[in-house]
Protein backbone atom coordinates (compact mmCIF):
# COMPACT_ATOMS: atom_id res chain seq x y z
CA UNK A 1 0.00 0.00 0.00
CA UNK A 2 1.40 3.39 -0.98
CA UNK A 3 2.10 5.84 1.83
CA UNK A 4 -0.25 8.86 1.67
CA UNK A 5 2.75 11.24 1.82
CA UNK A 6 4.16 9.90 -1.47
CA UNK A 7 2.79 11.92 -4.38
CA UNK A 8 4.99 10.79 -7.28
CA UNK A 9 7.97 8.66 -8.21
CA UNK A 10 8.87 5.13 -7.16
CA UNK A 11 7.67 3.88 -3.79
CA UNK A 12 8.33 0.95 -1.47
CA UNK A 13 5.76 -0.63 0.81
CA UNK A 14 6.20 -2.63 4.00
CA UNK A 15 4.26 -5.47 5.58
CA UNK A 16 4.46 -7.79 8.58
CA UNK A 17 6.08 -11.24 8.50
CA UNK A 18 6.25 -13.16 11.78
CA UNK A 19 5.57 -9.88 13.58
CA UNK A 20 8.50 -8.11 11.92
CA UNK A 21 8.05 -5.25 9.43
CA UNK A 22 9.55 -6.24 6.06
CA UNK A 23 9.82 -4.39 2.74
CA UNK A 24 7.78 -6.07 0.01
CA UNK A 25 9.20 -4.45 -3.07
CA UNK A 26 9.51 -1.12 -4.86
CA UNK A 27 7.04 -0.05 -7.53
CA UNK A 28 8.79 1.36 -10.59
CA UNK A 29 6.36 4.15 -11.40
CA UNK A 30 7.66 4.74 -14.94
CA UNK A 31 6.58 1.21 -15.94
CA UNK A 32 2.94 1.70 -15.02
CA UNK A 33 0.65 1.60 -18.07
CA UNK A 34 -2.86 0.65 -19.17
CA UNK A 35 -3.82 -1.17 -22.38
CA UNK A 36 -7.37 -2.38 -23.11
CA UNK A 37 -8.33 -1.94 -19.44
CA UNK A 38 -5.38 -4.11 -18.33
CA UNK A 39 -2.97 -2.47 -15.88
CA UNK A 40 0.74 -3.29 -16.09
CA UNK A 41 3.40 -2.32 -13.56
CA UNK A 42 6.87 -3.58 -12.57
CA UNK A 43 8.11 -4.02 -9.00
CA UNK A 44 11.66 -4.74 -7.90
CA UNK A 45 13.10 -6.15 -4.70
CA UNK A 46 10.17 -8.47 -3.94
CA UNK A 47 11.20 -11.20 -1.43
CA UNK A 48 10.30 -14.82 -2.11
CA UNK A 49 8.71 -15.75 1.19
CA UNK A 50 5.11 -15.47 -0.12
CA UNK A 51 2.88 -14.51 -3.05
CA UNK A 52 2.26 -10.83 -3.83
CA UNK A 53 -0.48 -8.86 -5.50
CA UNK A 54 0.47 -5.67 -7.32
CA UNK A 55 -1.27 -2.41 -6.38
CA UNK A 56 -1.26 0.45 -8.86
CA UNK A 57 -1.83 4.17 -8.61
CA UNK A 58 -5.52 5.08 -8.86
CA UNK A 59 -6.70 5.74 -12.41
CA UNK A 60 -10.11 7.13 -13.33
CA UNK A 61 -10.73 4.24 -15.74
CA UNK A 62 -10.61 1.68 -12.92
CA UNK A 63 -12.94 3.33 -10.40
CA UNK A 64 -16.63 2.86 -9.71
CA UNK A 65 -19.19 4.53 -12.03
CA UNK A 66 -21.49 7.40 -11.02
CA UNK A 67 -23.07 6.69 -7.63
CA UNK A 68 -26.48 8.33 -7.33
CA UNK A 69 -27.58 9.03 -3.74
CA UNK A 70 -31.16 10.06 -4.48
CA UNK A 71 -33.46 11.50 -7.15
CA UNK A 72 -36.73 13.29 -6.27
CA UNK A 73 -39.37 15.46 -7.93
CA UNK A 74 -42.06 17.63 -6.28
CA UNK A 75 -44.66 20.20 -7.35
CA UNK A 76 -43.29 23.64 -6.47
CA UNK A 77 -45.91 26.26 -7.39
CA UNK A 78 -46.83 24.55 -10.66
CA UNK A 79 -43.22 23.73 -11.52
CA UNK A 80 -41.74 20.24 -11.24
CA UNK A 81 -38.69 20.73 -9.03
CA UNK A 82 -36.22 17.89 -9.62
CA UNK A 83 -33.28 17.38 -7.26
CA UNK A 84 -30.62 14.71 -7.06
CA UNK A 85 -27.12 14.14 -5.70
CA UNK A 86 -24.13 11.95 -6.48
CA UNK A 87 -21.67 10.50 -3.99
CA UNK A 88 -18.98 10.02 -6.66
CA UNK A 89 -18.61 10.43 -10.42
CA UNK A 90 -16.35 8.84 -13.02
CA UNK A 91 -16.46 10.05 -16.64
CA UNK A 92 -19.90 11.60 -16.08
CA UNK A 93 -20.77 13.61 -19.22
CA UNK A 94 -24.33 14.70 -18.42
CA UNK A 95 -27.77 13.85 -17.07
CA UNK A 96 -30.68 13.71 -19.50
CA UNK A 97 -34.03 14.65 -17.95
CA UNK A 98 -36.88 12.38 -19.09
CA UNK A 99 -40.62 13.01 -18.58
CA UNK A 100 -43.61 10.68 -19.03
CA UNK A 101 -47.40 10.81 -18.78
CA UNK A 102 -47.76 7.10 -18.03
CA UNK A 103 -44.42 5.98 -16.48
CA UNK A 104 -43.85 3.81 -19.57
CA UNK A 105 -43.00 6.07 -22.51
CA UNK A 106 -40.50 8.83 -21.70
CA UNK A 107 -39.40 11.91 -23.66
CA UNK A 108 -36.20 13.87 -23.14
CA UNK A 109 -36.89 17.44 -21.98
CA UNK A 110 -33.43 18.73 -21.08
CA UNK A 111 -29.87 18.10 -19.93
CA UNK A 112 -27.70 18.99 -16.96
CA UNK A 113 -23.93 18.75 -17.32
CA UNK A 114 -22.10 16.31 -15.06
CA UNK A 115 -18.86 17.00 -13.21
CA UNK A 116 -16.76 14.42 -15.04
CA UNK A 117 -14.82 12.96 -12.13
CA UNK A 118 -15.54 13.64 -8.47
CA UNK A 119 -15.13 11.98 -5.08
CA UNK A 120 -17.35 14.40 -3.14
CA UNK A 121 -21.13 14.80 -2.89
CA UNK A 122 -22.52 17.00 -5.68
CA UNK A 123 -26.09 18.33 -5.68
CA UNK A 124 -28.08 18.95 -8.87
CA UNK A 125 -31.44 20.49 -9.71
CA UNK A 126 -33.73 21.01 -12.69
CA UNK A 127 -37.11 22.75 -13.05
CA UNK A 128 -39.88 21.76 -15.48
CA UNK A 129 -42.22 24.81 -15.64
CA UNK A 130 -46.02 25.11 -15.98
CA UNK A 131 -46.80 21.43 -15.49
CA UNK A 132 -50.55 22.17 -15.17
CA UNK A 133 -50.59 22.63 -18.98
CA UNK A 134 -50.38 18.84 -19.40
CA UNK A 135 -53.66 16.97 -19.55
CA UNK A 136 -52.83 14.63 -16.69
CA UNK A 137 -52.97 14.50 -12.91
CA UNK A 138 -49.51 12.95 -12.46
CA UNK A 139 -46.21 13.40 -14.29
CA UNK A 140 -43.30 10.99 -14.06
CA UNK A 141 -39.61 11.84 -14.26
CA UNK A 142 -36.34 9.92 -14.43
CA UNK A 143 -32.65 10.62 -15.06
CA UNK A 144 -30.56 9.11 -17.82
CA UNK A 145 -26.94 9.39 -16.71
CA UNK A 146 -24.62 9.33 -19.74
CA UNK A 147 -20.85 8.66 -19.62
CA UNK A 148 -18.33 10.31 -21.93
CA UNK A 149 -18.12 7.02 -23.89
CA UNK A 150 -21.90 6.94 -24.44
CA UNK A 151 -22.76 4.28 -21.86
CA UNK A 152 -25.78 5.19 -19.75
CA UNK A 153 -27.92 4.13 -16.79
CA UNK A 154 -31.39 5.17 -15.57
CA UNK A 155 -32.41 6.39 -12.13
CA UNK A 156 -35.53 5.53 -10.20
CA UNK A 157 -38.80 7.08 -11.41
CA UNK A 158 -40.20 10.02 -9.39
CA UNK A 159 -43.87 11.08 -9.61
CA UNK A 160 -45.28 14.60 -9.32
CA UNK A 161 -48.91 15.44 -8.46
CA UNK A 162 -49.87 18.02 -11.09
CA UNK A 163 -53.30 18.95 -9.73
CA UNK A 164 -52.27 20.17 -6.28
CA UNK A 165 -49.23 21.76 -4.74
CA UNK A 166 -48.15 19.53 -1.87
CA UNK A 167 -49.36 21.15 1.39
CA UNK A 168 -49.10 18.21 3.79
CA UNK A 169 -46.17 16.21 5.10
CA UNK A 170 -45.44 13.57 2.51
CA UNK A 171 -42.75 10.95 1.83
CA UNK A 172 -41.46 11.55 -1.68
CA UNK A 173 -39.00 8.71 -2.24
CA UNK A 174 -36.50 6.35 -0.62
CA UNK A 175 -33.24 5.39 -2.27
CA UNK A 176 -31.71 2.91 -2.75
CA UNK A 177 -33.86 0.01 -1.58
CA UNK A 178 -32.40 -2.58 -1.14
CA UNK A 179 -29.33 -0.74 0.22
CA UNK A 180 -25.82 -1.71 1.33
CA UNK A 181 -23.85 1.29 2.58
CA UNK A 182 -26.23 4.26 2.42
CA UNK A 183 -29.97 4.95 2.57
CA UNK A 184 -31.81 8.25 2.09
CA UNK A 185 -35.42 9.35 2.40
CA UNK A 186 -36.77 12.56 0.86
CA UNK A 187 -39.93 14.20 2.13
CA UNK A 188 -41.97 17.38 1.82
CA UNK A 189 -42.69 19.34 5.00
CA UNK A 190 -45.46 21.99 4.97
CA UNK A 191 -43.65 23.90 7.75
CA UNK A 192 -40.40 24.07 9.69
CA UNK A 193 -40.69 21.40 12.38
CA UNK A 194 -38.81 18.70 14.27
CA UNK A 195 -39.09 15.17 12.93
CA UNK A 196 -38.03 12.00 14.74
CA UNK A 197 -36.57 9.27 12.54
CA UNK A 198 -36.31 5.83 14.14
CA UNK A 199 -35.14 2.56 12.59
CA UNK A 200 -36.02 -0.89 13.96
CA UNK A 201 -34.72 -4.30 12.98
CA UNK A 202 -36.95 -7.27 12.13
CA UNK A 203 -37.27 -8.13 15.84
CA UNK A 204 -38.47 -4.64 16.71
CA UNK A 205 -35.23 -3.57 18.40
CA UNK A 206 -34.25 0.09 17.97
CA UNK A 207 -31.01 0.38 15.94
CA UNK A 208 -30.99 4.09 15.10
CA UNK A 209 -32.87 7.21 16.21
CA UNK A 210 -32.36 10.88 15.45
CA UNK A 211 -34.38 14.08 15.78
CA UNK A 212 -33.89 16.39 12.81
CA UNK A 213 -35.01 19.93 12.05
CA UNK A 214 -37.08 19.76 8.87
CA UNK A 215 -37.42 22.91 6.79
CA UNK A 216 -40.44 24.12 4.87
CA UNK A 217 -40.36 22.34 1.52
CA UNK A 218 -38.10 19.57 0.30
CA UNK A 219 -35.92 17.70 2.81
CA UNK A 220 -33.50 14.77 2.49
CA UNK A 221 -32.37 12.62 5.41
CA UNK A 222 -29.57 10.04 5.14
CA UNK A 223 -28.96 7.33 7.72
CA UNK A 224 -25.61 7.62 9.55
CA UNK A 225 -23.36 4.77 8.32
CA UNK A 226 -25.84 1.88 7.87
CA UNK A 227 -23.03 -0.14 6.22
CA UNK A 228 -22.25 -1.54 9.68
CA UNK A 229 -25.73 -3.03 10.08
CA UNK A 230 -26.44 -6.71 9.66
CA UNK A 231 -28.21 -7.83 6.50
CA UNK A 232 -31.97 -8.16 6.73
CA UNK A 233 -35.23 -6.25 6.87
CA UNK A 234 -35.65 -2.96 8.75
CA UNK A 235 -38.46 -0.45 9.19
CA UNK A 236 -38.04 3.31 9.41
CA UNK A 237 -40.54 5.31 11.46
CA UNK A 238 -40.88 9.02 10.61
CA UNK A 239 -42.83 10.87 13.28
CA UNK A 240 -43.83 14.55 13.10
CA UNK A 241 -45.85 14.45 16.32
CA UNK A 242 -49.19 14.63 14.51
CA UNK A 243 -48.34 12.20 11.71
CA UNK A 244 -46.38 8.96 11.54
CA UNK A 245 -45.06 7.17 8.48
CA UNK A 246 -43.33 3.79 8.09
CA UNK A 247 -40.85 2.86 5.41
CA UNK A 248 -39.75 -0.76 4.81
CA UNK A 249 -36.06 -1.31 4.04
CA UNK A 250 -33.82 -4.23 3.04
CA UNK A 251 -30.11 -4.24 3.93
CA UNK A 252 -27.81 -6.36 1.74
CA UNK A 253 -24.08 -7.08 1.83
Amino acid sequence: KKDATINSGNWTGCGLMSGVTQPYGTQIQSTQSTTSNTATVVRSGIPSFSDFAIGVEQNQNWALPVQLIYFTAVNDNNNAALTWATASEINNAYFEIDRSLDAVTFDSIGQVAGHGNSEVTINYSYSDPDISLYNTSILYYRLKQVDVDGNFTYSNIAAVNVADVQQVFNIISTYPNPFSDHFSVSFFSPASQTVKVSVYDVRGALVSEEIINAELGMNVYSLPDPSLWASGFYSMSINTGSQKYTVKMLKTE
